[in-house]
């Protein structure tokens, strides 16, 4: 992993801790952002992100699965690696690694 911060985020090759209005900025070439987190609870986190060309984007991501932002080139996977009261650890990557 290439970060830890919010800020290290940008090429989706981190692992980082988030609260519920945390906003993780992405590269331009992802074609979307900031992904905001708009909730963390027991079991998922909620995110929403708009993408460049117009639109928006939402998802959950917990033990059940990713939540993928994008596709082809500009996809990001996001992945929960633990979830602990009001915080979550979230994992990016780039693809859908």
């Amino acid at each position: 992993m290439e970060g830890t911060g919010l800020a290290g985020c940008r090429e989706a090759r981190c692992e980082v801790r988030v609260r519920t209005g945390d906003q993780i900025e992405l590269a331009e070439h992802f074609e979307a952002g900031p992904l905001v987190v708009t909730a963390v609870e027991p079991d998922r986190v909620s995110m929403r992100w708009t993408f460049e060309g117009g639109g928006t984007g939402s998802g959950e991501a917990g033990p059940s699965g990713p939540v993928t932002v994008g596709s082809g080139r500009t996809m990001l996977t996001v992945r929960v690696v633990a979830i602990r009261s009001d915080a979550a650890t979230l994992r990016l990557t780039p693809g859908d690694s």
